[in-house]
């Protein structure tokens, strides 16, 4: 015992301390919800407790070492089942801790990792995990197929924010998307209007706009007259991609080309993700000679994103869509 109870403090501590730093700055974020179910249901007030409470693993690990006869827990009636318990809850939230795949930042309660390039997802309260996971599969795969002359290195460190329904009011303080959209002239939140947009480092989504017809904060804003019309829209992945397409302009420093190539057009800046979309079938749309040739020297292949299996946490792919 005295090896193992000396072993714990060389290896295992200094670990079981990073994950209390965790739970302490994450302690009212939903990230820590299962957590602090366990702490209640075991009647403890925070992490530490397991360690130097009354029945602490360091409590009754010292208690053995210095008390039990030849160091031997079962020779301590009862101190081996207190602290065997101790320990299993201790495991159980180590192991919660180790199935997350990644931290969201503070206001945010989801996070998914693309690893290779390195891109986190974050998802509030609101969006659902199928609509996690979609969004991770669409980026995935249009990452898959850029061309070797664009390489998929250059994306790493971006972090997409992903959105549902939630009123503006509850978007405007968190940090980055409430700062993203303003305010229109008259005071307007801009919110309602505009879900989403595109940076050299992150993007904003809504799941409002997946796989769904018309986006509900806009409406919400036309029944209170403060929108002209409904949208009534029906869109699969279109915001999806057409804001990673963006991100390609961005990181890819493409926007001199761009302008260069769209030049007369409606709008140039748009037009380019507009063609991404219609690569990627979201919505179906035409692609003229030197468009289709400018999205072939990006990508070797084309996909169409179908909202088949959206409920099942999967996206289909159809692949060498003519």
């Amino acid at each position: 015992w005295n090896d193992v109870y000396d072993g714990f403090f060389e290896t295992s501590l200094s670990g079981c301390d990073e994950v209390g730093a965790f739970i302490e700055r994450y302690n009212d974020e939903p990230v820590t919800l299962n957590v602090r179910r366990i702490l209640s249901d075991s009647s403890v007030s925070d992490w530490s407790e397991y360690f130097t409470g009354d029945r602490g693993i360091l409590t009754l690990g010292g208690q053995i070492k210095d008390d039990c006869p030849g160091g031997n827990p079962s020779a301590c009636e009862g101190v081996w089942d207190l602290i065997e318990n101790s320990i299993s809850v201790v495991k159980e939230i180590i192991n919660l801790h180790g199935l997350l795949e990644c931290l969201p930042e503070p206001g945010w309660a989801h996070c998914r990792m693309i690893s290779d390039p390195s891109i986190k997802i974050l998802g509030t309260a609101a969006t659902s995990q199928s609509a996690m996971e979609n969004v991770k599969h669409v980026y995935i795969e249009m990452i898959r197929l850029l061309r070797p002359e664009y390489p998929a290195s250059k994306l790493d460190g971006y972090i997409v924010y992903l959105t549902n329904d939630e009123p503006w009011s509850e978007l405007a303080d968190l940090p980055p998307v409430g700062t993203m959209m303003g305010f229109e002239a008259d005071g307007t939140p801009r919110g309602d209007e505009l879900r989403g947009g595109a940076g050299m480092n992150y993007l904003w989504i809504t799941e409002m706009m997946i796989c769904k017809e018309g986006v509900a904060t806009r409406n919400q804003a036309y029944e209170e007259g403060r929108r002209s019309s409904r949208d009534n829209e029906y869109r699969e992945f279109d915001e999806v991609v057409h804001e990673f397409g963006h991100t390609i302009d961005f990181r890819f420093g493409l926007r001199e080309r761009i302008l260069s190539f769209y030049a007369g057009g409606w709008n140039p800046v748009e037009q380019f993700p507009w063609n991404i979309q219609y690569w990627f079938g979201t919505p179906e749309g035409v692609l003229s000679p030197p468009e289709l040739l400018f999205m072939e020297e990006l990508f070797s292949e084309r996909l169409s994103f179908t909202c088949e299996n959206y409920d099942s946490n999967t996206v289909t792919s159809n692949q060498n869509k003519n």
